[in-house]
């Protein structure tokens, strides 16, 4: 019925039923998707260049998040955690685990940290991998002492002014 019919389409454009879920159609799924995955129920009826926009749109949305997911994975499965694919609804970050229970990311961590400080000591020596954990230690003391005296000052300013 309609242009839905040159789609190869099952949706019937003056029904109110929307997309139905078992439509055979990709593009149909692809259209309702689209809405569906923002919290909003597809329109029941809706022209053609707007149905094909939404159709393509939703491509690129699902090809940008197909390539968003592949680098999550290319960082994340070395440290032993698995993102589940982005365009499945509430999609989550999974540890992996060793048997017994053991987290992936206990052992590997430490050791890709090791990897990193014994090249860093062949290529640049001692203080480039000592330096960085030195520097962030003092930085934080520097830190949070102001923060104290800061802290301190504002109070006794406070105090007199009253």
């Amino acid at each position: 019925s309609g242009w839905f019919a040159f789609a190869g389409s099952s949706m019937d454009a003056a029904a109110n039923s929307g997309i139905p879920a078992n439509s055979a159609s990709r593009c149909d799924r692809l259209f309702a998707r689209a809405y569906r995955d923002f919290g909003v129920e597809p329109p029941a009826a809706v022209d053609r260049w707007g149905y094909w926009t939404t159709v393509v749109g939703a491509m690129i949305y699902v090809a940008c998040m197909w390539v968003f997911w592949v680098t999550l994975n290319i960082g994340s499965l070395p440290l032993g955690v698995f993102v589940e694919p982005l365009w499945r609804p509430e999609a989550k970050f999974r540890r992996l685990k060793l048997p017994g229970g053991i987290p992936l990311i206990a052992i590997a961590l430490p050791i890709l940290l090791a990897y990193t400080s014994y090249v860093t000591y062949l290529r640049r020596g001692l203080w480039f991998v000592v330096g960085p954990y030195l520097l962030v230690a003092v930085a934080g003391t520097f830190f949070i002492a102001a923060f104290v005296c800061f802290n301190l000052v504002r109070r006794a300013l406070a105090g007199r002014s009253r």
